[in-house]
């Protein structure tokens, strides 16, 4: 069992907004450590996993760039390579997407164990792939 995914980011409304916006997460939680330079907001939904998002003074400084345009790179390196979010309308994804500040990397392509899936970026560049379910195994 997975308690939450960490991801730290540049610009913590901006990213709130992009993953709240998008994928319809509400803000569950939110800590601050001052002393740290560090604040974090915790999204889900009523019964779904977490995502933590942390703005640390040091993050704003930073900024790495991925430049992978294909997913094959991508899910090819150690460590956590990405997030996945189902979504129920792919296009319309993927525009309000672009609105939001992120950026495809890759797709959409037809899926084998889904109807079809995009690689993309949010605006800090962590790397999501969006699926869209075959309707067989939407709930």
């Amino acid at each position: 069992m997975i308690d939450h995914v960490s991801a730290t980011v540049k610009n913590l409304d901006k990213s709130c907004k992009f993953y709240t916006e998008l994928f319809g997460l509400k803000v569950i939680r939110s800590w601050e450590r001052k002393e740290h330079g560090l604040i974090s907001k915790s999204l889900g939904t009523e019964n779904r996993g977490l995502i933590e998002l942390i703005e640390s003074s040091e993050s704003r400084k930073a900024n790495k760039k991925k430049n992978a345009t294909d997913f094959v790179p991508i899910v090819s390196q150690p460590g956590v390579t990405h997030l996945s979010f189902p979504v129920k309308d792919m296009e319309g994804t993927l525009t309000k997407l672009k609105k939001l500040g992120g950026n495809v990397l890759d797709g959409p392509r037809k899926g084998i164990t889904v109807e079809s899936f995009a690689f993309v970026e949010d605006p800090d560049g962590i790397v999501i792939e969006i699926v869209q379910l075959h309707p067989r195994d939407v709930a």
